[in-house]
Parts: structure tokens; C-alpha cells; sequence
């Protein structure tokens, strides 16, 4: 009978640390791996998630077959011979974030020796109460439920204790959906952090302009970088900054990046200006035109249309003396459109959304409602940034 619980409470132990080990590593800590692994293999080997979740679960459970097979626990704390395992998979996951620049152990390197000492010691502690432990009706369930408590209470431990920068994560997560072509759900993980860095924003427009999205889109998630240019020689894991360059300076890219930063900058004047050598009314992108909506407010709008119109008036002058006719005047005259119309349901919505502007004095009351309707526009952002 004692022996059948023994053998009921070690396989419950037993599941309990496979699903934990390898939805840990899986879900988890798999980029962190990724990550350390490249390092220290200097990008010569590359960490599957599925395999490596699967074989660190694999090895980590035959330390414990070891250990068990040392200890010959008694079935009241058979959970025990979990912990040099578990302990083992907390080393593995504290990685630091600057192993890129300089791998060490740490704390762990005494750390780790005392605590296995300790574990010994516990052990051989346990070993000699044991024989005092009587087994009775609901000594099972009493094991049991001892058991469970030493689980759940390692497993918090390797949470706690391994590496948890929750922004670390997030990021080498949205760079592996960014190098696996996955931009959508590198997007959704750039919507779902609250805290920013630049590294996060610059993935962002990264994923927008390989989607040709950057001006459609790029207002509609949190944003507090001033460019989104690269500001220090590397920001990224697993990205080569190099590709990142690349692409911003894309013929099809650069532009858009171009236009982001001035708007980034508030520097509307040399948006309006550069916008309109790279876009018609046609296919101007959203943000774009709700910058414009903005500017057309403004006295710079009126000086732009004024130099426009100089401008207009001495191609047409010039024309005039090629004597290159009617069609070649319309031709001019279609050139030197002025600033870009708006369409109407844009209009309507920035007179909505400056009658918000106007409805209350108090700034936190009408930035709240902003971020409520507006949070998706550029207005927001020139706003409250």
C-alpha cells in the first residue's frame, strides 16, 4: 500500500515537472536561449524551440533519476529530488543581458555549490526523521499535498530567480517574428508593451515598411522615440543592426522613413514640403494627410502656398516663353498643386477631434478622452506626446 502511494505521488511529481520544464523553456525562456546560444556559439549553431524545450526537459528529468536514485526519499518528500534539477534550469535561464559583451556566471559560481551543500544536508536531515513518520489512513493525501507545496514553491523560485526583464523578453521575442518574416505578430507585441525603448519602436517600423505600411500605421502604436533612426551602433539581439540600415535606406523605404522622422520631430513645415514630391492626393497614407490637416491650420501653410504660387507663376512665365502651349501650361499647373486636399471624412473627424480639444479645461480630462477616440492618429501624438 505505502509503496503504491509512493509510486502515485512520484508520478504526479514527476508530470507536474515535465509540463512545467518544457512550457517553461517553450513559451518562455526560448528566446533567452536562443540568444545565449548564438552568443556563445558566435552564431554557429541556432536553438530550436520545440527540440531544445524538449531535450533540456529530457536531461534535466534524468538528473532527478539520478538523484532519487541516491536519496531513496521518503514518500513524504519525494518532491525534493526535483530541486538540483530545477536548480540547474534556473542557472540556464539567468542569463544577463550583456552576455553579447561579457559572459560570466556571476554569483552562481559559489551560489550554486552552497545550495546544492544545503540540499545535502536537508536531505540527510529528512533521512533520519523519516523513520520516525508513521503511516496512517491519510498519510497520502498528507504527502501529497506536502508534495504539491515543495513544487509549486520551486517553481516560483525558478521564476522568480531566472532572468525576468519583461522588455528583454518582449524584444528578442519581436525580433525572432521579425527575422521569421511574422510582422503582424511582431506588431501585436509591440501593442502589447507598455514600456518603450528605442530598439521596440525602430522593429516596429521596421515590420510597418516591409508591409509598405510605415506611414499608414506606424501612429497607431505607442510611440515615444524622438527618431526612428538608429542612434547607437547596435540595438538589437538577433537583427543585424546592418539590415535594419539597409532597409531604411531602401530607394523604397527611405522616404517614408524620412517623412516618419520629421512628424516624429513635429517639424511640419519640412514634412509638407518633402511630402509632396513623394506622394499625389491619391495615395497619400493616413498619418500623413492627418499631419497635413494639422499644418493647413497653421501660418506655414499659408507662406508654403504662397511660395508655391511664385513658383506656379514663374514655371508658367517660363512656359509661356518655350511656347510649349496649353497642354504643357496645365501640365505646369497640375505640378504646382498646392498643399494636399484632405478627403471629407478626414475633415470632419479632425473638426471633431479639435472640438475635443476645446471641450474642457482640464488637460487630463481631454487627453484621456484623446486616447480613448484619437490614439491611433497622428493628432495624439503631435498633442500628447
Amino acid at each position: 500500500m505505502m509503496r503504491n502511494q509512493g509510486q502515485l505521488t512520484r508520478a504526479v511529481c514527476s508530470l507536474l515537472f515535465c509540463l512545467f520544464t518544457f512550457f517553461y523553456v517553450y513559451s518562455y525562456q526560448c528566446d533567452l536561449i536562443a540568444y545565449a546560444q548564438m552568443v556563445l556559439s558566435e552564431g554557429m549553431t541556432h536553438f530550436d524551440r520545440t527540440v531544445g524545450a524538449l531535450l533540456i526537459t529530457v536531461a534535466l528529468y534524468i538528473v532527478h533519476l539520478f538523484v532519487y536514485g541516491l536519496v531513496r526519499p521518503h514518500n513524504r518528500y519525494i518532491a525534493l529530488t526535483y530541486f538540483p534539477s530545477l536548480l540547474i534550469l534556473t542557472v540556464f535561464t539567468d542569463i544577463p543581458k550583456n552576455i553579447s559583451e561579457h559572459f560570466s556566471f556571476g554569483a552562481w559560481l559559489w551560489v550554486l555549490p552552497l545550495l546544492l551543500l544545503l540540499f545535502v544536508g536537508l536531505v540527510a536531515f529528512l533521512r533520519q526523521w523519516s523513520a520516525r513518520w508513521q503511516v496512517s489512513t491519510s498519510s497520502f493525501f498528507h504527502d501529497a499535498w506536502v508534495n504539491l507545496a515543495i513544487m509549486a514553491a520551486m517553481f516560483f523560485l525558478v521564476g522568480w530567480v531566472s532572468n525576468g526583464d519583461e522588455l528583454f523578453h518582449r524584444q528578442l521575442r519581436m525580433e525572432r517574428k521579425v527575422i521569421n518574416g511574422d510582422y503582424e505578430a511582431a506588431l501585436e507585441i509591440d501593442k502589447q508593451t507598455a514600456k518603450r525603448e528605442p530598439a521596440i519602436t525602430q522593429l516596429a517600423a521596421f515590420s510597418l515598411s516591409q508591409q509598405a505600411a510605415l506611414g499608414d500605421r506606424f501612429f497607431e502604436y505607442p510611440v515615444t522615440n524622438k527618431s526612428i533612426a538608429p542612434n547607437q551602433p547596435s540595438l538589437f539581439f538577433f537583427v543585424p543592426q546592418q539590415v535594419i540600415n539597409l532597409v531604411r535606406n531602401a530607394e523604397c523605404c527611405k522616404d517614408d522613413y524620412e517623412l516618419t522622422d520629421l512628424l516624429l520631430e513635429r517639424r511640419l513645415n519640412d514634412f509638407a514640403r518633402k511630402v509632396k514630391k513623394c506622394y499625389n492626393d491619391s495615395i497619400m497614407p493616413k498619418h500623413y494627410r492627418e499631419a497635413l490637416a494639422i499644418f493647413n491650420k497653421s501660418d506655414d501653410a499659408k507662406l508654403l502656398a504662397q511660395e508655391e504660387e511664385e513658383a506656379l507663376k514663374a514655371e508658367m512665365e517660363k512656359a509661356k516663353k518655350e511656347r510649349r502651349g496649353k497642354r504643357s501650361s496645365k501640365k505646369s499647373e497640375k505640378k504646382g498643386k498646392s498643399i494636399h486636399p484632405l478627403d471629407s471624412i478626414m475633415s470632419e473627424r479632425y473638426r471633431t477631434y479639435q472640438l475635443l480639444l476645446e471641450s474642457s479645461s482640464d488637460k487630463k480630462v481631454v487627453y484621456n478622452l484623446s486616447r480613448k477616440y484619437f490614439s491611433n492618429t497622428y493628432w495624439h501624438y503631435y498633442h500628447f506626446k
